[in-house]
């Protein structure tokens, strides 16, 4: 057997092998790269893959494993909940309620919120959602209102603040004078 490094067998390959040609513009050649093909001339293109003919090849676009697409949250309908709930209610068998949640990708959890929204009624197909705050332009109005209020409520105590941080310096000043409030006239404070 040859060794690792004799001139007839380099990687595995065989150097002096020639592969089949049938694309035009390729020529056979030793092996100088993978597949062992090489251009004919240098002014002849590399192999394409598409045919020689006038319209272009269909692109195909493979997707990158590596990269998943964006998952998209289920929503589920009131009538979808119900049954499921019914389902789980009828499952009393060792098992059953296990095996509805993996026939329907759900989890416990999820079976759990349906169970508790249709205590509070929710899934009642006569009760509709509340508007967004967002949609409705009465309650957009209040909270615009609500949040200027807040913001001058905030400014005021800073107001307020800084009002008694300065009171108590003119405090402090005074004793450092020797003079009390009850010295003063209201006279002299203005």
């Amino acid at each position: 057997m040859d060794s690792p490094m004799s001139p007839t067998l380099l990687n595995g390959l065989n150097p002096t092998y020639q592969a089949p040609v049938s694309s035009p513009g390729l020529a056979p050649a030793p092996v100088s790269g993978i597949g062992g093909l090489a251009p004919q001339s240098p002014s002849a293109e590399p192999f394409t893959g598409a045919s020689s003919s006038a319209e272009p090849a269909p692109r195909v676009v493979i997707p990158n494993p590596q990269m998943t697409e964006k998952a998209k949250r289920r929503r589920f309908t009131k009538a979808y909940k119900l049954r499921i709930v019914d389902e789980a209610d009828e499952c009393t068998g060792r098992g059953e309620l296990g095996a509805l949640l993996r026939r329907e990708g759900l989890y416990a959890s999820t079976l759990a919120n349906f169970r508790r929204q249709e205590a509070e009624g929710l899934l009642d197909p006569a009760v509709t959602r509340k508007p967004r705050a967002s949609k409705d332009p009465e309650l957009v109005a209040s909270r615009a209102q609500r949040l200027e209020l807040e913001r001058d409520n905030r400014d005021l105590r800073r107001k307020l603040a800084r009002a008694e941080r300065i009171i108590a310096i003119q405090k402090k000043a005074a004793i450092l004078l020797g003079e009390t409030l009850q010295d003063m006239s209201l006279d002299e404070m203005d």
